[in-house]
């Protein structure tokens, strides 16, 4: 895993106390922006995301706000479900931390929801690969040959991305 950091962000991260501030602040503005960009995708204003997810639109307002940034887990695990989406919490390495949160677009944060994504049954159908997957690809993608870009792929239980 390669992970650009210029010299001095290099320098601010060896300082214990920058670095759990800057973990804080990247989650809480990540979750805060991808709330946002997965509503819009789904062609939602606030006030029908909070009537999807039962909750004023204060709320919704709220954990679209980086700087609000208490969002339990039950109000995230409300708004997975509301988008038809999974979560992941999980404990990552530090470069790997800093390749999730890279990117905060719009693009980058967009999610399909489940009926969104298209399963794709492989050999005798008992196992399936989903997400981005054209069939054209699936040969590479299944003999772990490199793609065109990125491309995640989930093969029964086990989710695997081709970079």
């Amino acid at each position: 895993m390669v992970v650009n950091l210029t010299r001095k962000l290099l320098a601010k991260l060896s300082r214990e106390g920058y670095r759990d501030e800057y973990v804080a602040d990247h989650v809480r503005t990540h979750i805060a922006y991808q709330i946002k960009a997965i509503r819009e995708q789904r062609g939602w204003n606030q006030g029908e995301f909070a009537e999807v997810i039962g909750k004023p639109q204060s709320v919704v307002c709220r954990l679209e706000s980086p700087d609000y940034g208490k969002p339990t887990l039950n109000s995230l695990f409300e708004v997975a479900s509301a988008f038809d989406v999974g979560l992941v919490v999980k404990f990552v390495t530090f470069p790997r931390f800093l390749q999730e949160y890279e990117d905060v677009s719009p693009d980058a944060l967009r999610v399909d929801s489940y009926n969104e994504t298209r399963f794709i049954p492989v050999t005798d159908g008992s196992r399936y690969v989903a997400d981005t997957v054209s069939r054209a690809h699936l040969p590479e993608v299944l003999m772990g040959v490199k793609s065109r870009g990125p491309t995640r792929t989930i093969v029964g239980e086990v989710e695997t991305a081709v970079h």
